[in-house]
């Protein structure tokens, strides 16, 4: 009987031990699991920052995209309408004197510094009120920010065809000439006139 005691003590030892070793491997396992869940958290939460980071980089990107595009159109736009012309002060002048400066004077000029490769961009025009036999003042601006300021029109000679100043002869492209005929015909009565007795 001492031997049937002896093997069940022997055999609740050996249960007791594997469960304890079972307990403990349990546990083991419990805390490794809890480890390792606990560093997928944190590198989920970590790549999932990261991912919000890119995704407010990618979202603030795209709103300066879409705000550089939309300052490319409004300049596209502005430059549609260059270049402008401004009567300082408007109200003095009338609307037919208005479209008569744009065709006689604004818009050949504009032309002509086209084909010698000035952009010009804006002008001003004044009535010139000082003693004299100038009617306007005229403040031309160009792209590359340079000025060319002029005293236009003569009370005497109602015509008012602008026409280049140029230190030797001027030349005109044959579409300027055929588009403004009066300007070459006034430029050429100037230069004739100027080159008198030389």
């Amino acid at each position: 009987m001492k031997a049937w005691i002896a093997i069940l003590l022997m055999f609740l030892t050996l249960i007791i031990g594997m469960g304890l070793a079972g307990a403990g491997v349990w546990y083991w396992q419990n805390d490794i699991f809890e480890e390792m869940e606990s560093e997928y958290i944190q590198k989920e939460a970590t790549l999932n920052a990261k991912f919000e980071k890119q995704d407010t980089e990618l979202s603030n990107l795209s709103t300066q995209v879409a705000t550089s595009q939309s300052q490319l159109e409004e300049q596209e736009t502005i430059l549609k309408t260059l270049p402008l012309l401004f009567f300082t002060p408007g109200g003095s002048f009338e609307e037919s004197e208005k479209k008569e400066l744009k065709k006689k004077v604004f818009d050949p000029y504009v032309a002509y510094h086209a084909d010698e490769g000035q952009d010009v961009v804006t002008m001003d025009i004044q009535t010139y009120d000082e003693d004299g036999d100038y009617l306007y003042v005229m403040d031309a601006y160009f792209a590359d920010e340079t000025h060319n300021g002029f005293l236009w029109g003569n009370v005497l000679d109602d015509s008012l065809w602008w026409y280049p100043e140029c230190m030797d002869e001027c030349e005109f492209t044959e579409e300027f000439s055929e588009t403004y005929p009066e300007v070459v015909s006034a430029y050429k009565k100037q230069y004739e006139i100027a080159n008198e007795g030389i």
